[in-house]
């Protein structure tokens, strides 16, 4: 009898132990593994997130700092355009601000019938500052050569 039970008790314990291991597989199911995965997508999910985030405040950091940059104004770009494409110095430039004075002001929409831009002249397709300069730059030194002689001519004639 004494063997019996041992062997009760054995069979008992292999059971025991068999469902024991069967559980723990058990719980290990697909369904643990997708909600493992999903807690790995999750975790991905918000890592891309904050990455996003970081670029967009990077973004943010570099307009602003753009915009911090001192705007050039409407005489640097004329002056400038003037310098780089037809190499007027600052006697030049100085002929150049008084005709551009005489004609509008400094204004860059300034009109006088189909007279249009700091030049007054017609055909102007760019009104930005910089494609007004192109323009009446290269308008002046084909007809005058350079901005002096420009203004001697509107000195003379009142118009140029």
């Amino acid at each position: 009898m004494i063997n019996m039970t041992k062997k009760i008790k054995l069979t008992l314990m292999m059971v025991l132990a068999l469902f024991t291991f069967a559980g723990s597989i058990a719980s290990y199911t697909p369904t643990n593994a997708a909600a493992a995965t999903t807690h790995k997508t999750t975790k991905s999910k918000k890592a891309l997130k904050k990455a996003k985030l970081a670029k967009k405040a990077k973004k943010a950091k570099k307009a602003k700092k753009a915009k911090k940059a001192k705007k050039q104004t409407t005489k640097q770009i004329v002056y400038g355009y003037a310098k780089s494409k037809h190499k007027w110095g600052k006697t030049q430039q100085k002929y150049l601000g008084k005709v551009i004075s005489y004609e509008s002001g400094w204004k860059l929409k300034a009109r006088n019938g189909r007279y249009v831009g700091l030049f007054q002249t017609t055909g102007v397709r760019d009104l930005s500052a910089k494609g007004q300069a192109k323009h009446g730059t290269k308008y002046i030194k084909a007809r005058y050569g350079t901005p002096k002689k420009a203004w001697n001519h509107i000195q003379r004639h009142g118009w140029y």
